[in-house]
């Protein structure tokens, strides 16, 4: 029998599981709209996005180098907001349009909420491991990396 200390971590990846998958039923149309109504001009968005941001990406190359722990981070973060978080953005606000709520009301709360969600995450589940406050400030920036990718590129 596992005692309670064992078994959070178990039981909060079980929870985030159910919570991402139900999310899904939202991202997913959104989803299919971003990256397939024009797949050759999104393309070429992300591109020169990807070559706007080549500064930013380097920069956070150098803040980490020597390090090979963060590796994997460096690609997944970026990548989950470009797919998945950066969209739920989208679908977040179109909800609170919906509802008639004005934009300047929730747009920061939501954008920024999602933007860090692959840091939070990350950490609940135990897949990032924080060593230092200078890892934390890294991980958030590659999430914010991959939104302004998104945010660009859609724009």
């Amino acid at each position: 029998m596992k005692t309670d200390s064992q078994s959070i971590p178990r039981t909060r990846q079980i929870i985030l599981g159910l919570l991402f998958l139900l999310s899904l039923y939202w991202a997913v149309p959104k989803l299919i709209h971003y990256y397939t109504d024009y797949p050759q001009a999104m393309f070429l968005a992300l591109l020169f996005a990807a070559l706007v941001y080549i500064p930013t990406l380097l920069y956070l190359l150098w803040m980490m180098k020597g390090r090979a722990y963060w590796q994997a981070a460096f690609w997944v973060i970026p990548l989950s907001v470009l797919l998945y978080f950066g969209i739920m953005t989208s679908v977040t606000n179109g909800w609170f349009r919906s509802l008639g709520i004005p934009e300047y009301l929730f747009a920061g709360i939501s954008e920024e909420s999602w933007k860090i969600m692959p840091l939070i995450i990350g950490l609940q589940t135990g897949f990032l491991r924080l060593k230092s406050v200078r890892e934390g400030i890294f991980y958030g920036a590659l999430g914010g990396f991959g939104f302004a990718l998104l945010e660009m590129a859609a724009y």
